[in-house]
Order: structure tokens, then C-alpha cells, then sequence
């Protein structure tokens, strides 16, 4: 489920069609093309999100059905060519969902999912490290059929992230005091 058009997901979006991925429930919104559900334009979706505050939840709310029909995710983060990455609702509500997801993100995302205590340990995880123009291909070839032995676990992960971010961060700034002195 893609909103905005970005370079990155075009090119996904393209290649999942090529590579006759066309069974699968896709969006990217920005050129026209919606979920299933809820079965309405990208205008009329939005006028009546921007009117709440929890746009995210209410977004997740409405697009449940969407993840319970499906197994797998493949998510598609807002960046994808920089260095860093950064976790946010697209891999958040799959994980809520209790979907297995294949990430089609920057390079070391799910090196960095590890780290929050996400597993992804059901993937072969070894596009990770490929560079751009390579990973996303190399995700979906090394993954043609991804289950995740046990979604619950991400889920309560997920619901747990912000202590855990909590944790992680508090950690690193003791080692930086600590290098400072």
C-alpha cells in the first residue's frame, strides 16, 4: 500500500507488474491506482482523514481488511536510496496486523528491525546489505513464499516499540556520556 509517488515505488510497482505480481492488492495512490479497500478515490479518503487527529490510526482502521486478506506484505518504506532508515507506519501496521513482511526498503532495514527486536529471522535476509539498484529484486527472488512461524510475537513487539526505542536510546546515551566524559 503506497500513497505518495516516490521514484523508488514506481519502479517497484513496475517491476511487481512485470514480474506478473498483478494478483496482488497494490496501491500507489499518487498515479490513480487504490487498494481494494475501502473502495474509495484517494480525495475522498484523505478529505475525511485530515479531519482527525490519530490520521494513522484511523488509516490502519480502514484499511484492516486490505491486511487481513492478504499473507504477506511487501512494505515499502517513504526512503529507500539513503543511508539511514527509519520505522514507520507502513511496517508498523502489517505488524499489527500480524501479516508477514518482506521489506523493500534502504539498505540494512532489516539489520535495523533486528535491533527494535522485530524478527524477520523467517526471511533470507541477505539482500540487506545489496545496494539500491539490486535489493528490492533480490528481496523478492530469495523470498517467493515468506510465512513468519509466529506473527503474534511481532505484534507485541509493535505494541511494545516505544519502550523499546526508550530503552535503546537511553543505553546509547550512557555510552556517549560515558565516551565524553
Amino acid at each position: 500500500l503506497m500513497r505518495q509517488r516516490r521514484y523508488h515505488r514506481i519502479l517497484i510497482y513496475n517491476h511487481l507488474i512485470k514480474e506478473n505480481y498483478s494478483n496482488l492488492n497494490m496501491s500507489l495512490q499518487g498515479q490513480g491506482i487504490e487498494p481494494r479497500y475501502p473502495g474509495v478515490s484517494f480525495e475522498d479518503y484523505w478529505a475525511v482523514q485530515i479531519n482527525d487527529r490519530d490520521t494513522n490510526v484511523q488509516n490502519f482502521i480502514s484499511l484492516v481488511k486490505n491486511y487481513q486478506q492478504a499473507h504477506v506484505n511487501y512494505v515499502v518504506e517513504t526512503s529507500y536510496f539513503d543511508p539511514y532508515s527509519f520505522i514507520t507506519e507502513k511496517t508498523l501496521q502489517p505488524f499489527l496486523a500480524k501479516q508477514t513482511i518482506v521489506p523493500l526498503c534502504q539498505k540494512n532495514y532489516c539489520k535495523h528491525l533486528n535491533y527494535y527486536e522485530f524478527n524477520v529471522d523467517y526471511l533470507n535476509t541477505s539482500f540487506d546489505k545489496a545496494e539500491n539498484n539490486e535489493r528490492f529484486e533480490l528481496a523478492l527472488a530469495l523470498n517467493p513464499d515468506p510465512i513468519d512461524p509466529d506473527p503474534a510475537y511481532n505484534q507485541s513487539i509493535a505494541l511494545k516499540l516505544p519502550e523499546i526505542a526508550l530503552q535503546k536510546l537511553s543505553h546509547e546515551l550512557e555510552l556517549l556520556r560515558s565516551r565524553v566524559g
